[in-house]
């Protein structure tokens, strides 16, 4: 080898070439054999790409050549001419879209396949390319380094895994990296020897660089920095370096554009592309996200890629590169170089980091120039520790330590290719290697999934074995089954599911690794490196739905109803018949074959899958089942719900009452009509109902509809309550104005509910704003924030006694011959003249027969005299005679206050009477009720204190309790004594004050809420009214005083004058002797 003292590229050898050659050969030996192994994410993309860009070429239609913004155009170019496929064959139209789900949806399982095989064939292009560049990085270092050094190089390339598994991938980064290198080293050579050849050739690299992956624009840069140094340095002139940089810029540009056709019809819009692709990719995150020092993260931060580089290297390149440290401070005539080489280093990693997405492949680049440093630091290691030999031994010196060297890389080589043919799984053993990595960086590219595949393959028998996975790319073209996108994942047809790594670690569709991995359990697991990388799971919906119903179903009376295709039908060996709902029937069509499976089965079970978007078809079916049958059994297991719907021969699911037009209008949204289905409502399928909306205008609410079913005295029997959503789910913010609406909903009945007539009342609110709109009807008119549909009739239940409410009063008494009280609901503790007291009954049929009986509700004073009463039927619509032993109903049952109803203490009773009229002896108390009437003679209150108001109302005194609490009531009951006929309405005022007279209490209302107004009062008239005051939640504890008064609202609420003992009050109040204690509320 020629030696030179000046500053200059070495020649050429043909101890170069040899060495050139066999590390090209090597490389070609590493990197060829089984290419087959996995495929990559983005690999099917590449292929297509590929494919379209040649037949873009051959149909002279050069923007083809323009697939995406990478730009990858090198890429393309390696990529087809080693298919081994036509390019004229029809079924390469699926490249115009390569998305690997969409493949598979228009085309078939098969085409991944195909596009597989074509993928291997092309990876050999990218290997030939690779290998050669290699072999030429390896030339040129020898020119600038020496042989001794570029051969250390060039080993360490060669043995790099992360390098040599991206050079066997039809991808950017690998090809991009080469073409980087090769331009430096052109660019270093230039800047030694100022021969106008390395100024084109390093330009021209970067040029085939640039258009291969936009970040290789960082060369523009790189390049004029290097000859901006040569120009402050004083080593050139400001002109020579401005034609120098001009002469790269040319090359660079002439390259760039003789390699892609695009730029030759549509230069702009192909520059805008890579440009706008740079810009977005470098302000935007991966859109699914990163991983990085234990958690997700879509931006890794900037101590990204210094730790991924140290997981990256081998052992022996760390310690390269330490030792490098040293020669790069050291004086020496290559010092400049080695410079050049570390600020590539550097500033590309710096110009990596500014970009928020970040890969560890996109600092493949550096690595060559890492190995380059490390060649030199381990070689001068190996002069360094030569020089330290004994002078007896320097012979041996120089073998020894390259032996020492050669066994370092051999080592590495072995640890290196232990891992073929899955190279990206290699990382530092110095750091923990994979076990450490995978807790710190995204771990895994695709290796596994055709492990996976041929498990899942040797599991196929002739039912169908449709397969989920997220990475469908690298799983699809080597399963021999039908594969979904986990997006797409349904639980009624997907028999496995399967989970990869860098899924996991980034918590990828977390409702698939919720239903999955999080649970446990795969069937399969591919290790690589005692690493789990890939999970196999089956899905057990459609056997956890066989085994409830091979549990719980009856064959001489069940049958199975699938809410839609399934791997049910396929699975179920069971003796009960199974039917599918036709995804393509009309409703009518479906309505007809439920009648026929109620003609077949008295119970059916319903399966029903989930899904993301769910069937609209099945939701109604759904619907239709529940309207028209009775629950008796319901499992939801994971993914599926099994419910056990009993049927019955009074209930036809053709049964359908005409629409009614209604055209209740709600402002953006009218109510046009609406139906019931069944006609009759029972309890068990209660009844369903559908409705006929037009919308007017867009809709700003979410609204949700209610339904009220409501007897005669207000008391709710049922109700539907729902989102108003269109058959697609969505809600009313997203309705079209002009479109109509069909909307079902379902009326749930109360168990004990009595056959009979009952009002729908129907109103809207928004659930997120609770806003209530008001209804009109068509003439505009309004009828309030509730509507009055009309009248549902409840019929008798076939499935009476499979559910009970329990009373809030639950007591049995036997009150006459086969019918039990069974319990009543809430009485109130006191009621008022003219006032209506309603309580519901609970009623239950003992044994087979009894007469129509009436039933006796009584308030009974005292006295033993019945201060109201009233009779009626137990039900008229469903006498007792009718009832079934067992069965238990419940109806609500009044009684009017008379208006001269004496102020007492009274019992509320209740008794069955019979068809004659008699009353039976047998009787109920159910509650003591305090009847708020007529004073009959003066009252003798707790407290006495006298005061006048006006002329007409004389104040007694008052009951109190002299004790309340922060946030309760202080009760107080007032008498008052009119001594003339009141013609004004006046207000009682009910101040609670505190030490210093502020207001910490207060109820200011008519007479007993307004049930006895003092313009009703009459001379002579006794009147006691008792409330319960509210007190402020800031009450602090001590002694309060009341004062109470009166005003009239109609004369601008001025007070009624107030006198005690004939002297007028200030204010016109009457402060109460007895104070109220105020304690801190307990417990």
């Amino acid at each position: 080898m020629q030696q030179t003292s000046k500053l200059t590229d070495r020649p050429l050898t043909w101890h170069s070439l040899v060495v050139a050659l066999l590390l090209t050969a090597l490389a070609l030996a590493i990197r060829l054999p089984r290419l087959d192994v996995f495929i990559t994410p983005d690999e099917p993309k590449w292929v297509c790409r590929s494919v379209n860009f040649y037949r873009g070429l051959r149909a002279g239609d050069l923007t083809q050549t323009r697939q995406t913004g990478h730009p990858g155009v090198i890429t393309m170019w390696l990529g087809a001419p080693l298919m081994d496929v036509s390019l004229d064959e029809p079924w390469l139209e699926v490249c115009r879209n390569p998305s690997i789900s969409d493949i598979i949806e228009e085309h078939g399982p098969e085409r991944p396949r195909e596009l597989g095989r074509l993928l291997f064939a092309a990876r050999r292009g990218v290997v030939l390319f690779t290998s050669i560049c290699l072999g030429l990085s390896v030339l040129l270092l020898a020119r600038l380094f020496g042989l001794r050094i570029a051969a250390v190089a060039g080993v360490l390339l060669l043995l790099d895994p992360f390098l040599t598994a991206h050079s066997r991938l039809l991808h950017l980064d690998a090809v991009t990296t080469h073409l980087m290198l090769l331009g430096t080293l052109c660019l270093m050579l230039a800047r030694r020897s100022s021969r106008w050849v390395w100024w084109v050739l390093s330009g021209a690299a970067s040029g085939l660089a640039v258009i291969n992956k936009s970040p290789a624009m960082f060369m523009i840069a790189f390049a004029g920095l290097v000859i901006g140094s040569e120009w402050l340095t004083k080593r050139s002139s400001f002109q020579v370096a401005a034609g120098r940089m001009a002469l790269w810029l040319g090359a660079l540009t002439l390259a760039a554009f003789v390699a892609w056709p695009a730029m030759w019809v549509e230069p702009r819009a192909t520059l805008k592309l890579v440009l706008d692709t740079a810009f977005f990719y470098a302000g935007h995150p991966h859109a699914n996200s990163n991983y990085f020092w234990g958690a997700p993260r879509p931006d890794p931060g900037v101590a990204f890629y210094p730790v991924a580089l140290a997981f990256r290297l081998t052992p022996l390149s760390m310690l390269g590169l330490v030792l490098a440290s040293v020669w790069l401070v050291r004086k020496h005539e290559r010092r400049t170089d080695l410079w050049v080489v570390g600020a590539f280093v550097l500033f590309y990693a710096v110009f990596m980091t500014l970009g928020q997405k970040k890969f560890d492949r996109y600092l493949l680049p550096v690595l060559p120039f890492v190995h380059i440093l490390a060649a030199v630091g381990l070689w001068g290691a190996v002069g360094w520790l030569c020089a330290r030999f004994p002078r007896r031994l320097r012979q041996w010196a120089m073998p020894l330590t390259v032996a020492v060297l050669v066994v370092g890389l051999a080592f590495t080589g072995s640890g290196v290719l232990a891992r073929r043919p899955y190279y990206l799984t290699y990382y530092n053993p110095l750091l923990g290697g994979i076990r450490a990595a995978r807790h710190v960086l995204l771990v895994g590219w695709g290796e596994g999934l055709e492990q996976a595949a041929a498990y899942l393959n040797s599991q196929l028998d002739e039912r169908s074995g449709t397969a989920s996975s997220r990475a469908l790319p690298g799983f699809a073209p080597f399963y021999d089954g039908s594969a979904v996108h986990e997006s797409s994942y349904d639980p009624a047809t997907v028999r496995y599911v399967v989970s990869y790594i860098n899924e996991v670690q980034r918590r990828l569709e977390p409702e698939m690794l919720g239903r999955y991995y999080d649970r446990g359990n795969p069937i399969h697991v591919v290790a690589i490196d005692g690493i789990d990388y890939v999970y196999v799971y089956e899905n057990q919906a459609t056997q956890t739905a066989i085994d409830i119903i091979a549990t719980n179903a009856d064959p001489e009376r069940d049958a199975v109803l699938l809410g839609r295709p399934s791997t049910f039908s396929e699975d179920y060996a069971g003796d009960l018949p199974v039917y599918v709902v036709d995804p393509l029937a009309t409703q009518d069509e479906v309505l007809e074959e439920l009648d026929q499976i109620r003609g077949v089965a008295d119970r059916v079970w319903f399966v029903d899958y989930w899904h993301k978007n769910p069937s609209p078809l099945a939701r109604w079916v759904e619907h239709q089942l529940r309207t028209h049958g009775a629950v008796s059994m319901r499992e939801e297991p994971l993914d599926v719900v099994v419910t056990a719907f009993e049927l019955d021969d009074e209930v036809s699911f053709l049964d359908r009452t005409p629409a009614r037009q209604v055209d209740i209008d709600y402002g953006p949204l009218v109510l046009e009509s609406y139906a019931l289905a069944p006609g009759q409502g029972r309890f068990g399928s209660g009844a369903g109902i559908s409705f006929t909306w037009r919308v007017e205008q867009p809709i700003d609410h979410y609204y949700q509809l209610y339904l009220h079913v409501l007897d005669d005295a207000g008391q709710r029997w049922g109700q539907g309550d729902t989102w108003l959503l269109d058959e697609s789910l969505r809600p009313t913010v997203e309705w079209v104005a002009g479109s109509r609406v069909e909307h079902h909903a379902a009326i749930q009945l109360a168990p004990e509910i009595m056959p009979g007539r009952y009002r729908m009342l129907l109103g809207l609110r928004d659930r997120l704003g609770d806003e209530h709109p008001v209804a009109r009807n068509a003439a505009g008119q309004e009828l309030g924030l509730e509507v009055d549909l009309g009248e549902i009739e409840v019929l008798p239940s076939p499935w009476f006694g499979q559910a009970q409410t329990r009373p809030m009063h639950d007591e049995t008494i036997s009150l006459a011959q086969g019918l039990d009280l069974v319990g009543w609901g809430q009485v109130v503790d006191d009621i008022y003249p003219d006032e209506r007291l309603a309580v519901v009954l609970y009623w239950r049929a003992v044994g087979e027969t009894r007469p129509d009986y009436a039933v006796e509700l009584s308030l009974v004073g005292a006295d033993g005299e019945a201060i109201a009463l009233e009779r009626d039927d137990v039900s008229t619509a469903y006498p007792t005679s009718a009832w079934r032993s067992g069965e238990l109903l419940a109806a609500t049952y009044g009684l009017t206050v008379p208006a001269d109803a004496p102020w007492s203490s009274a019992t509320l009773q209740v008794r069955l009477a019979s068809p004659s009229g008699e009353p039976n002896d047998s009787e109920a108390e159910l509650a003591e009720i305090a009847v708020r009437g007529r004073l009959l003679h003066e009252p003798q209150p707790e407290f006495s204190q006298r005061a006048t108001l006006g002329d007409q109302i004389v104040f007694l005194g008052y009951d109190l309790d002299d004790q309340a609490s922060p946030d309760g009531v202080a009760s107080i009951t007032l008498y008052w004594q009119a001594l003339e006929d009141v013609g004004a309405d006046y207000t009682v005022f009910r101040h609670l004050l505190d030490a210093s007279g502020l207001v910490k209490g207060q109820l200011d209302s008519p007479p007993m809420g307004g049930r006895r107004p003092t313009s009703t009062w009459r001379a002579g008239d006794y009147v006691a009214e008792h409330y319960a005051v509210p007190v402020d939640a800031d009450a602090a504890p001590g002694d309060y005083r009341v004062e109470i008064g009166m005003y009239e609202p109609a004369n601008d609420n001025q007070r009624v004058p107030l006198a005690v003992d004939g002297q007028r009050q200030q204010d016109d109040r009457l402060l109460l002797d007895t104070p109220v204690r105020i304690v801190a509320a307990t417990g």
